[in-house]
């Protein structure tokens, strides 16, 4: 019987793994090109290259709306990564969540169950950070385009 439970509990297990697997190629391949990073890039390029013809005021100006969109690419990335730093540690620690149920015992069943609760504390820890890098920088860069921008 203790068989049967722990060859379900695999592979649900390996059906999450590959799972969390798909869903990070895809945030890959699909949602992460929402940003148009080369877009992103040219732009800041083209804000350069006419640097010498601004006068001071736009000067700037430009100033500060490279520093808004560098500033946001920075936060984007500090906020992504959280997300894939617990990617990374959870894909390991499950592995090894498997690798538990060869000779089921209790002391591994113990085992199994503290991985589990530390991957999905880091994991909901880990997806707040980034909410909250998320959403307070881009309350605050809403804030100071418009203030950048002259709009209240």
């Amino acid at each position: 019987m203790t068989e049967i439970v722990a060859d379900k509990t695999v592979e649900v297990v390996k059906n999450a793994i590959e799972t969390a697997d798909g869903a990070l190629d895809l945030y890959n391949k699909y949602l992460d090109q929402v940003i148009p990073w080369q877009t992103f890039d040219e732009t800041i390029k083209e804000l350069s290259r006419f640097k010498q013809e601004y006068s001071q005021a736009a000067s700037v100006l430009v100033g500060d709306i490279k520093t808004l969109l560098m500033d946001s690419q920075d936060k984007y990335f500090e906020a992504t990564q959280t997300v894939y730093e617990w990617c990374g540690v959870a894909t390991q620690l499950l592995a090894a969540y498997i690798l538990l149920f060869d000779e089921y015992n209790e002391k591994k069943a113990s085992a199994q169950k503290d991985i589990l609760i530390k991957v999905l504390d880091d994991g909901i820890t880990k997806l707040n950070e980034a909410q909250k890098i998320s959403a307070g920088k881009l309350t605050k860069f809403q804030q100071r385009f418009r203030k950048t921008a002259g709009v209240r």
